[in-house]
């Protein structure tokens, strides 16, 4: 396989390039790749703000505001020049204990019956290679390795896995672009290392580059465990009554967790940075109640809530996708803040053109920062307080409210237009269907979720099939999978993944498709990176001038029941609002 000279620089958004330095995998690639991480790492480029290595391409994050895309394209391009001095390529070596067969390997047989071998002769083959970790991506710990005997390749199931216990072994198919990376054959469970927590873990641990001596253990009945209450059942358990005052979840629905900006740094790892689904509303909530504008807050998914005030006064903020808002018969509007006294309780509904909304808490959230962040993966098992999403019954400390006045912030109204999009970085493997995506009106699936946002529309067909060697991915990637219906990567997505990528949402529209409810239709326009990073720039702007729009809350609340006593409206209610309704949980 020949590498790419010079490699092709390619878009992912206005603030991530792909460096790519071949179209399929090789060692040649996989080396440069290597290379030039760790010249970035020795002398780093003002503005990058990570890389993330892969089998053939380096992506790399950076900062519109400190440098663009075309500056940036020629500082890497001449990197890139540096020859290979064999120094990316770590010496160090692990052996993996492992169990093939049965429940630690339920496709060892069958792989055997497609290679026309035994399965011992098989387990003896897989254990006597010598691998090589050539990228870590998709989810915290997957470790892609090369080094696999040719002769042991097998095609790729037809129906990839939905689920796999932590430390499988999966043999892949020999290295092809349209193979991977779906559906491989699962014939052995890791020992060890299995499981291993990433927030306590030595970063260096089997990073990209590192060999894992195939000495393995083929000991098919050998069952390996590991038990110790670690540092997230530590976590999920710990007392929360060290301060007075408390904010009670008596009712949430689901898809609400904790979140801030999310945490970055360790994509090259697996570890997505997660984060609020619409940035905009994150800081606006933090901004009306006196915290940092990406501090962590509660992220209230489509369906109602309800919340309690114990142990003192707490002062709130509420942002985000309309809905209605309530203390006791106290009607509150959108976007303001206000007191939750002691023992009173706060009411929210269902959101109404929207899905996300966000309450903040004056003084911020009380956790345990994970690679600096609070911000929830449940996938991942990371996250604080509370490692996983809300529910009935969670409590969040809280500090005691301050006597501030209630703010009220007046957003800028949201403008009707398409989603715009940054085409690439393989928009060249779709040819004339990147018009059909262009042209084509778009709904969001109902089986969406903050991994990916499923979209309905035309069906975009592939040039060459629809897998690619796995490469990194970005917030706002729109991949083409076999069905040729879109999937626009969110917050939760994996850092790396297999189908091409049509275009990248930029920035400033993320957080506007985040609140695109499923049914609603939508179209999306492709601008230059120049531009994008033009209004990537007006969006960080925005975010800094969030204060300057804070202004008094209007006062004279509506009392909703004076209104009925009024009969303004006679007796009708909205369904929507009805406690029963709130979160579907209340009988």
């Amino acid at each position: 396989m020949v590498v790419t000279s010079p490699p092709r620089m390619l878009p992912s958004g206005d603030s991530a390039i792909t460096v790519e330095f071949a179209r399929d995998i090789s060692d040649a690639a996989n080396r440069a790749v290597l290379t030039l991480d760790r010249l970035l790492s020795q002398n780093p480029i003002d503005g990058i703000r990570e890389t993330v290595p892969t089998y053939r391409s380096l992506l790399v994050h950076y900062d519109p505001e400190v440098i663009g895309f075309d500056e940036l394209s020629a500082a890497l391009l001449e990197r890139a020049r540096t020859p290979d001095d064999g120094k990316a390529i770590s010496n160090r070596r692990w052996q993996l204990p492992v169990c093939y067969g049965g429940e630690h390997g339920i496709d060892l047989e069958d792989a055997a019956a497609t290679l026309g071998i035994s399965a011992d002769e098989l387990v003896k083959r897989h254990a006597s290679g010598d691998y090589r970790v050539a990228m870590i991506g998709f989810t915290p710990g997957w470790s892609y390795l090369s080094g696999l005997d040719p002769a042991l390749g097998l095609p790729r199931r037809k129906d990839p896995r939905l689920l796999t216990p932590a430390g499988t072994i999966f043999d892949r198919r020999r290295a092809d672009r349209r193979a991977m990376p779906a559906g491989p054959e699962w014939l052995a469970s890791a020992g060890p290392h299995a499981g291993a927590d990433l927030s306590v873990a030595p970063r260096s641990d089997l990073s990209a580059g590192a060999g894992r001596r195939a000495r393995l253990h083929a000991d098919r009945r050998q069952i390996v465990r590991r038990t110790r209450r670690g540092r997230r059942a530590w976590r999920a358990g710990r007392r929360t009554d060290r301060l007075m005052t408390k904010l009670h979840i008596d009712q949430i629905g689901p898809a609400s967790s904790v979140q801030d900006e999310g945490r970055h740094g360790a994509q090259r790892y697996g570890l997505t940075p997660s984060g609020a689904m619409d940035v905009v509303s994150l800081a606006a909530a933090n901004t009306l109640v006196g915290n940092a504008a990406l501090s962590a807050v509660i992220e209230l998914g489509p369906l109602g809530a309800r919340f309690t005030a114990r142990g003192g006064a707490v002062r709130l903020g509420l942002s985000g996708a309309p809905r209605s808002a309530a203390i006791g018969p106290r009607a509150l509007q959108p976007n303001q803040s206000f007191t939750l006294a002691d023992g009173e309780t706060l009411t929210l509904g269902v959101a109404r053109g929207g899905v996300f909304s966000y309450l903040a808490i004056e003084g911020g959230i009380s956790g345990e920062p994970m690679f600096g962040s609070l911000s929830v993966n449940a996938r991942s098992g990371l996250g604080s307080p509370y490692p996983r999403p809300l529910q009935n019954g969670d409590v969040i400390e809280a500090q005691p409210a301050s006597a501030a006045a209630d703010l009220r912030i007046d957003l800028p109204p949201s403008r009707e237009r398409p989603i715009r999009v940054v085409l690439g970085p393989q928009n060249d493997e779709f040819g004339a269907e990147v018009e059909t995506f262009l042209g084509g009106e778009w709904r969001v699936s109902a089986t969406s979720d903050r991994m990916g946002y499923r979209l309905e529309g035309p069906t975009i067909r592939h040039s060459h099939g629809h897998n690619i060697v796995s490469d990194g991915t970005v917030d706002g990637s729109i991949q083409i999978p076999g069905s040729g219906q879109p999937l626009a990567l969110m917050r939760d997505r994996g850092t790396s993944g297999g189908y091409p990528k049509i275009a990248t949402i930029i920035t400033a529209d993320i957080g506007r498709l985040a609140q695109t409810p499923p049914g609603v239709a939508f179209r999306f326009q492709a601008i230059s990176v120049t531009e994008a990073q033009a209004e990537y720039r007006a969006f960080a702007a925005l975010l800094r001038s969030l204060p300057g729009w804070l202004q008094d809350a209007r006062h004279g609340e509506l009392d909703v029941e004076a209104l009925f006593k009024a009969n303004v409206a006679g007796t009708a209610t909205n369904a929507l609002d009805a406690d029963e309704q709130l979160t579907g949980m209340t009988p």
